[in-house]
């Protein structure tokens, strides 16, 4: 196998270049040569960008994590007026390993595996040995789509919530002074099984306000941030320092959605 650009991609599978070739590009790649480091941009621009992070969404909040005064995942308006996303990862040392401005990315060594497919519609970017992760994928969502994938959000939410009150209510002891105690967990882990009426229209009326657009741009995102705190975002939760954790972190029009010191 051998890495290639859309171009050479197509030229290869044309018959443009010998076995021969393909393999001095496989020992020599051109960035190698070249001595540059992988760069691309993402193309998907709209005036708005909704941020899926955990099991919820970050709408309109220009600043989505601080972390000892640095903006390390944020949005910035474009000329077009569309939201585009900026973002910087640095190793546990504090070398800078990845950076994004207006959707235009840059990673930097060392890393053990860098995947952007020719589709430019996502990126995962390994690098265990220094403790840093991301994945971002983005997709468009219609009115219906968006409100399909709330729902399920919201239950997977739910679900997991559940889960976690299974494994309390699994620890409590026997002993019967704690039978109100059980019952009340009981309780909760009924209804965090249960979508509310109202939940989903509640939040699209949060998705919605002050936009009269029918088609969205999703980021999914998930990452983890060795520096400058520890912070693990994942499909069901974020989990912060001291492992408190967002389920289901629904956030909007706030000027910083997240800030640690």
């Amino acid at each position: 196998m051998v890495a290639l650009c859309l171009q050479h991609h197509i030229e290869a599978d044309r018959r443009a270049f010998s076995v021969a070739q393909l393999r001095a590009l496989k020992v020599a790649p051109f960035l190698l040569r070249a001595g540059g480091a992988p760069i691309g941009h993402f193309n998907w621009r709209r005036e708005q960008l909704i941020l899926h992070v955990g099991a919820g969404f970050c709408i309109r909040c220009p600043v989505f994590l601080r972390i000892a005064g640095r903006d390390v995942i944020w949005v910035a308006p474009g000329s077009d007026g569309s939201e585009l996303l900026n973002l910087d990862l640095w190793d546990a040392t504090g070398n800078l390993i990845f950076s994004m401005r207006a959707n235009d990315w840059l990673a930097y060594k060392p890393f053990e595996d860098l995947e952007a497919p020719p589709s430019a519609r996502s990126l995962t970017l390994r690098a265990p040995n220094t403790g840093v992760l991301l994945d971002l994928q983005f997709s468009t969502a219609t009115v219906p789509e968006l409100q399909a994938i709330v729902e399920a959000d919201l239950k997977a939410a739910g679900e997991t919530a559940a889960g976690e009150l299974r494994r309390r209510l699994a620890s409590l002891p026997p002993d019967s002074s704690f039978d109100l105690q059980r019952a009340m967990v009981a309780d909760l882990i009924e209804r965090a099984q249960v979508l509310r009426p109202g939940d989903v229209d509640q939040r699209m009326s949060m998705v919605q306000r002050g936009w009269n657009v029918s088609e969205f741009v999703l980021c999914r995102i998930n990452a983890r941030i060795p520096f400058p705190t520890a912070v693990c975002i994942n499909e069901r939760d974020i989990i912060l320092p001291g492992n408190n954790r967002f389920i289901a972190p629904w956030i909007a029009d706030s000027r910083t959605a997240i800030s640690i010191g």
